[in-house]
């Protein structure tokens, strides 16, 4: 028996429908890719106007402060404009939708009591809420100029799309917020490193650091003491992030604090180890290198505490690693002072680990054979060593923090 073709009619429709579920998937994949707030409501006022085939969208979101709706994104409105203001419950259908948790659609605007004026050739709104977790966080409206302007199957596919909408932007508002606030936490930290080096005659402090997220752990520092010398340190925190970030700069706050009643930095490290045991978990330590410079001596004393070893030139070129001890934190020890003396033309380089196991596309560590070389070159500073290490790997981030001190006497 021959197979009887299917009307035109039914396959026009179906056809209509495949085309607009690939329209729709298409939208929703698009707006769950973009995690920018602002980006995103301008994409949904864009992408759903054209969707509908409406003359106009808005996106108005919750300001749970106020009770307010604000209108954060529009597309097609010659009247508004962002930063408008309804009351929920109060003023127009976005606030009754809003209150309600509702759909509200108006064939006919000129019937529906909560409608505010806004293009006057508005014939017809389908405003539906946007729900995440049970929570009303924003209201879509969709506007026509054609009186009943939404068929079930427009009004069918803004409730379906409504969801995807309402998580997105939950997703983009979190997401920004958390964003902006490790901006925060950056720029506060950032302030903690030194803005401005202590004059010394015949000597030139320099210190440069790369967090390799938004925050970091490692940390330096270079500030007067009260007999005119001038400490210096270079530290690392285990682990990366916020937490490393704030136990970096409470110990900061610590070393600052207890460094001008010390008399050696061994003396410090000692009292800072007593009051890190006792506080930090087991799986979190220190390393340091903390050194008084002696401008009118001529001398560099540190004592370390499991930081990667100094590099000391002076014709030759060499670790050193006389003054080693364990990490901070880890259990009581008795930490040692060692001192270097710095004539015309010497320099010492201090470095995080992050510096010497920077990689390049071969998985090649940059390595203390080449730091060494470099530290030995002629014009040596904190920037073009880190140039170097950028140039070795292939890129200007890093996997770890990158921080570089350097002493060096005229």
């Amino acid at each position: 028996m021959a197979t009887q073709p299917m009307p035109e009619s039914i396959l026009s429709a179906d056809q209509e429908q495949i085309r607009s579920l690939l329209l729709l998937n298409e939208t929703i994949q698009k707006l769950n890719s973009d995690l920018d707030f602002d980006s995103l409501l301008d994409r949904i006022s864009i992408e759903v106007k054209q969707l509908l085939g409406c003359v106009e969208t808005s996106i108005w979101i919750r300001d749970a402060d106020s009770n307010e709706m604000v209108l954060e994104g529009m597309c097609g409105c010659s009247t508004e404009k962002c930063g408008k203001r309804l009351l929920i419950g109060e003023q127009g259908m976005v606030g009754h939708v809003a209150a309600t948790g509702r759909t509200r659609y108006a064939p006919d605007v000129l019937d529906d009591p909560f409608y505010i004026r806004c293009e006057d050739d508005t014939r017809s709104e389908l405003t539906v809420p946007l729900i995440h977790n049970g929570d009303v966080v924003g209201v879509f409206s969709a506007s026509s100029r054609i009186e009943d302007g939404f068929c079930p199957e427009k009004r069918e596919l803004l409730q379906h799309l409504a969801s995807h909408m309402a998580t997105a932007i939950s997703n983009a508002r979190s997401f920004t917020r958390h964003r902006s606030e490790r901006e925060e936490a950056r720029r506060i930290q950032l302030s903690l490193f030194p803005r401005t080096t202590p004059l010394a005659e015949q000597f030139h402090i320099q210190g440069l650091c790369v967090p390799a997220g938004e925050v970091g752990g490692d940390w330096y520092d270079y500030f007067r003491l009260p007999d005119g010398r001038i400490a210096v340190v270079l530290a690392d925190v285990s682990g990366k992030g916020m937490p490393a970030a704030l136990l970096m700069s409470s110990t900061r706050g610590i070393l600052r604090a207890s460094a001008p009643f010390i008399s050696k930095p061994s003396e410090a490290l000692v009292r800072l180890n007593q009051m890190l045991v006792e506080d930090l978990p087991p799986e979190r330590f220190i390393t340091m290198i903390f050194g008084i410079l002696d401008p009118q001596a001529r001398t560099f004393t540190y004592s370390n505490a499991g930081h990667p070893w100094p590099i000391y030139t002076n014709g030759h070129t060499r670790y050193l690693t006389e003054a080693s001890g364990l990490p901070l934190g880890v259990k009581e020890y008795q930490f040692v002072d060692d001192v270097v003396e710095l004539t015309p033309g010497s320099r010492l380089l201090f470095y995080s680990d992050g510096i010497a196991e920077a990689e390049n596309r071969l998985r090649e560590d940059y390595g203390t054979n080449r730091l060494m070389e470099y530290a030995a070159s002629p014009g040596l500073s904190t920037e073009l060593l880190l140039a170097d290490v950028s140039a070795f790997s292939g890129s200007r981030t890093f996997a770890d923090d990158a921080t570089i001190v350097l002493i060096q006497s005229t």
